[in-house]
């Protein structure tokens, strides 16, 4: 498809669908009128026309005859929309054509999309790690044969099965490292699914503020280009982050945008945890008249999904997965063979990059939270550490005030106060989520240790923030441990109390907590003054 195309499909829609029925109704030849049908569909799609189009799909690999690339392309879209209307079985059945096909012509793009058409097809029977399986199996054929447009879709794949198992550090991980592919390979839909797989693992990590600004973006893109099925799945995001935010007003809008989208692309399921999503924030807004309507409307949701035969989740054939994965060795051989000679390098990169990200924060360029929770399992009672805690006072109201973008500059700003402050190699500093941050120093004493926190702080707060937000100052509260007798995690919970006491006394402050009562006390009030006894 030309991508002048493409653009059209996605801006205008329907002017793009009635230039291709005036084409059809005009063309005579076969193969052209099936490449104008299958243009067709993929518009009508976008559009959500789910249930019209999916009968067509196998009329129309009925008529192809000498198109191996127009059969393989009418197979994955074919799949993709049998995704939200057909049972497993038949997924199976679709997705394995399309990789047996592909790979019996070595082409390796559509054998990718073949694999990760079969781990989206275990998404139906809820087996997200058999979809990972599969998924990853796709990554690293795409990675074997430098696909781009492979590797892109199966960062994609493994970043949503990694949130359906709750892994969601590693779903930010797998995006960050997918991030440069999906922007140079990926469709514009696939990059309004990147942005709304990370605005839902920020919402599982209880930072709603910051997911809010991705899915702003993931709703605009997918409003733009006219993705329904992403468009539906932001909504309800969205309608969650308002939710956890408690704006009555803004989550009553998406859960209503939300339910409208879902209607068009006919998911049942979403609808039905919307419904559920609204039961639940008017149950505890005391509005019970509004809880009793939202939770009937989900019920009659359960009833449809669990009496309609096109989503029954049938168990697939043993058969069919055993030729799959036989198809599957054979691919591999030939892949090897075809790319074996210059693919350890790229592999090694790729993996070496991969391990990085994944305990990488990618806004602030600090350590994340799962390398501070491997940083404090190695830390054990015997040697004198520091951990220190860093919180930017009222935070909330500069993203309220100037807006998340200006919020996320001045996170990405403190990470690299931060990093300058702390420098040497036994110098440990993490950002443990939000606007707060973690930094650990082993083998020193008391005094030093002293010393780099009040250097932090007055690096914060002399730093010129007005090229961020004019006529605004930034502060920030530290609490510090300093113990010879503690774990880690011990370590951190000392911390966390001497933060909590400065944020209490006026904040601006830092509160040491340490031997030889372990109460904390004041060390540098805002005044810049006091210390313990």
């Amino acid at each position: 498809m030309h991508s002048e195309f493409r653009q059209r499909m996605n801006a205008e829609p329907d002017a793009a669908l009635a230039e291709v029925l005036q084409q059809l109704a005009h063309e005579r030849d076969p193969a052209r009128r099936n490449e104008l049908q299958l243009l067709e569909l993929k518009i009508r799609d976008r559009q959500g026309q789910y249930a019209q189009t999916l009968p067509r799909y196998a009329a129309l690999l009925q008529q192809i005859q000498n198109q191996p690339e127009l059969e393989m392309a009418t197979l994955e879209e074919y799949g993709n929309v049998a995704l939200v209307l057909a049972p497993q079985q038949e997924l199976l059945q679709i997705w394995s054509r399309l990789f047996i096909r592909a790979t019996s012509l070595q082409h390796y793009e559509f054998a990718i999309n073949g694999l990760n058409g079969i781990g989206k097809a275990f998404w139906r029977t809820d087996d997200y790690a058999g979809a990972k399986k599969y998924h990853l199996q796709a990554l690293e054929l795409a990675l074997l044969v430098k696909e781009g447009r492979g590797k892109a879709q199966s960062y994609l794949c493994l970043a949503k099965d990694c949130i359906a198992l709750q892994q969601y550090d590693e779903a930010l991980a797998v995006l960050g490292a997918g991030q440069r592919t999906i922007l140079q390979h990926g469709d514009p839909q696939w990059h309004a699914e990147a942005l709304l797989y990370r605005g839902m693992c920020l919402l599982k990590i209880q930072a709603p503020s910051e997911a809010l600004h991705e899915l702003l973006d993931a709703e605009r893109l997918a409003e733009q280009i006219h993705f329904h099925w992403a468009l539906a799945q932001t909504q309800h995001a969205i309608a969650d982050a308002h939710d956890q935010m408690n704006n009555s007003a803004a989550f009553t809008q998406a859960v209503n945008k939300a339910l409208e989208t879902s209607c068009i692309v006919h998911d049942l399921g979403l609808c039905e945890q919307i419904h559920l999503l609204a039961y639940r924030f008017h149950l505890r807004q005391l509005d019970y008249t509004a809880a009793y309507l939202h939770l009937q409307a989900a019920n009659e949701f359960t009833e449809q999904i669990l009496t309609d035969q096109h989503i029954l989740k049938l168990d697939a054939p043993k058969r069919l997965l055993r030729r799959i994965n036989e198809k599957m060795g054979l691919a591999w051989l030939n892949a090897m063979n075809l790319a074996l000679a210059n693919t350890i390098d790229e592999q090694g990169e790729e993996m070496r990059r991969l391990s990085g990200i994944a305990y990488q924060d990618p806004l602030s360029g600090m350590q994340n939270r799962r390398a501070l929770d491997l940083k404090l399992a190695e830390l054990a009672p015997g040697k004198a550490v520091a951990l220190f805690m860093v919180d930017i006072d009222h935070f909330k109201s500069i993203n309220d005030n100037y807006g998340h973008p200006s919020g996320d500059a001045v996170i990405a700003t403190l990470g690299k106060i931060l990093s300058a402050c702390c420098r040497k190699a036994d110098e440990f500093i993490a950002r443990y989520g939000g606007e707060e941050f973690v930094g650990i120093i082993a083998a020193v004493d008391l005094c030093t240790a002293q010393r780099i926190v009040k250097r932090i702080h007055a690096a914060i707060e002399h730093y010129t923030w007005h090229e961020i937000l004019p006529n605004r100052a930034v502060t920030a509260s530290i609490g510090l441990a300093y113990s010879a007798e503690h774990t880690g995690q011990q370590l951190l919970e000392l911390a966390d109390a001497a933060l909590y006491q400065a944020k209490t006394n006026g904040r601006n402050c830092i509160w040491l907590n340490c031997r030889p009562d372990w109460q904390p006390g004041v060390l540098m009030d805002a005044d810049h003054s006091g210390s313990m006894p």
